[in-house]
């Protein structure tokens, strides 16, 4: 019974540190398990509400270069912003961002320039109609999770 309640806490721990390190493109699970001293199957149980920790830093980036790309004063490439959060790849970062956002880069900096703000949340795709315990509550507010249905 106290599981879910001290995972909340975990969460709120790991959530804290990869918000430090998330420019940090080597920041993997393993590492947040040695800094936060969880086991790697606990850390994988706290994040499969969100897809897993791996999906969660993931979108923690999009989030961050979609908000960096909307800056006006930001003049650099969309390129040199997904490189420095963690995306290599031009084209994969790209797929990416399209699949969470639904537009490309390109189109978000211009709506963001445009001064179009972006409304899109995190959420929590439930399968099947399940109730909501405090546990569940704690771990998702704690990863800055809604309870909505994915889109």
């Amino acid at each position: 019974a106290a599981q879910g309640p001290m995972d909340g806490i975990a969460a709120a721990r790991i959530t804290r540190v990869i918000a430090e390190k998330l420019a940090d493109r080597r920041l993997t699970p393993d590492k947040l398990c040695r800094a936060i001293g969880v086991s790697r199957s606990r850390l994988y149980r706290i994040f499969e509400p969100a897809g897993g920790v791996s999906n969660y830093i993931r979108r923690k980036r999009l989030l961050r270069t979609r908000d960096i790309l909307a800056d006006r004063s930001d003049q650099r490439t969309i390129s040199s912003i997904a490189e420095e959060w963690g995306f290599p790849e031009a084209s994969v970062y790209s797929r990416m961002f399209k699949k969470e956002f639904g537009m490309s880069p390109t189109e978000a900096r211009d709506l963001g320039w445009q001064g179009v703000k972006h409304a899109t949340w995190l959420s929590i795709g439930q399968q099947g109609d399940h109730g909501c315990v405090l546990s569940d509550l704690l771990i998702n507010n704690s990863l800055g999770l809604s309870r909505s249905p994915a889109r």
